[in-house]
């Protein structure tokens, strides 16, 4: 019958009016106001997803974590002692010994050096370090202080990028590192390496190595700002008997 609720439903005891008046136009200021926010709140999302953060001055591999330090203090027959983000440690042959890390070694610089595992005195002596092919290994090798490859406890360090460091070729190539602009050969054993920041007040540290698997040479490296370039270091490198020699080398800037 017209009029009459159907038997399964209710009929509401007062039936719903749009507002009117000051009413009708709180109402309205209201729900305008609820849609721009909730159209604000899409696209900040969307931002985030489609908009990239700021991009450094060198590219570097997804599986290696920004501004890491890896290290491995390893005994003379390749046995791990201590270390963090080492994946194992075994001994190749005299002397020789390969360091594998958890992660992609993409434009990391290498430190080493001869040192005890727990007291005591070490012997003289000196590493030189290479990258091996698979890029998550390096492969050191521990000479004594005639030069000769040695069993030998070390202690080696792995700065990745979120610093300041280079690896650079003896031809003078860049080949990986984190705030490097570029750098170059300027005469026999000597290199210019500029930074995209000034490291006129910062500390220079690094040695001979190689960025591919290829043996390296035993030998210095030292460094020192470059004259009137607040941007740049200036590298000179030596064979063992104190020779200017072109030789590939890493660094790293602290500041």
């Amino acid at each position: 019958m017209q009029g009459q609720t159907p038997s399964n439903e209710t009929a509401p005891s007062t039936p719903f009016k749009p507002p009117s008046g000051a009413a009708r136009k709180g109402f309205d200021l209201g729900t305008a106001l609820a849609a721009v926010a909730v159209v604000l709140a899409v696209v900040a999302v969307a931002v985030a997803f489609v908009v990239p953060g700021p991009a450094g001055s060198n590219s570097q591999s997804p599986t290696t974590p920004p501004g890491v330090t890896y290290w491995a203090v390893v005994n003379a027959t390749g046995g791990l002692v201590r270390g963090l983000g080492v994946n194992n440690t075994t001994q190749a042959s005299t002397g020789t010994y390969n360091v594998t890390f958890d992660n992609y070694l993409w434009g990391c610089s290498f430190q080493g050096s001869v040192g005890t595992t727990s007291t005591g005195n070490p012997p003289p002596g000196y590493t030189q370090i290479t990258t091996l092919s698979n890029k998550h290994a390096i492969q050191v090798q521990v000479y004594s202080g005639t030069n000769a490859l040695v069993d030998q406890s070390f202690h080696v360090v792995a700065f990745c990028p979120g610093g300041l460091s280079a690896q650079v070729e003896s031809n003078g190539t860049p080949i990986g590192g984190s705030g490097l602009n570029f750098s170059f050969q300027w005469g026999k054993g000597i290199y210019v390496v500029i930074f995209n920041v000034d490291v006129t007040n910062c500390a220079y540290v690094g040695g001979l190595g190689t960025g591919t698997a290829s043996s390296g040479s035993h030998g210095t490296a030292t460094f020192a700002s470059r004259y009137n370039d607040p941007y740049g270091v200036w590298v000179q490198t030596y064979d063992s008997t104190g020779t200017s020699t072109n030789e590939s080398f890493h660094l790293s800037v602290y500041c």
